[in-house]
């Protein structure tokens, strides 16, 4: 585990790197992990990151939403894509009547 912990924190420094997130969340089968994962995972960032990165990073968090969370968060992108559509599609109908 301490090896699968070490690279995911690897990949997870790369992403602090270019996002810049506040809190990084994990869910599914590595949120599973636990502190299993998590402490080579934070050694491993704390190791690698740039320090600027991480004094402006908060942590890692597990979800609270376990095994669902993918499945809800790919839910949400399909239904924020059609609201998105419902309202561009409002707004070319008022257009359109003014």
């Amino acid at each position: 585990m301490d090896q699968v912990g070490f690279y995911l924190g690897v990949a997870l420094t790369s992403y602090l790197h270019i996002f810049r997130p506040d809190v990084i969340v994990l869910a599914g089968g590595v949120a599973q992990g636990g502190s299993l994962l998590i402490e080579p995972i934070r050694k491993a960032m704390n190791r690698l990151a740039s320090p600027w990165y991480l004094e402006h990073f908060h942590g890692i968090e597990l979800s609270s939403l376990g095994t669902e969370g993918q499945a809800i968060g790919a839910a949400s992108f399909d239904i924020i894509a059609r609201l998105t559509a419902l309202c561009q599609l409002m707004n070319a109908l008022s257009n359109h009547l003014e």
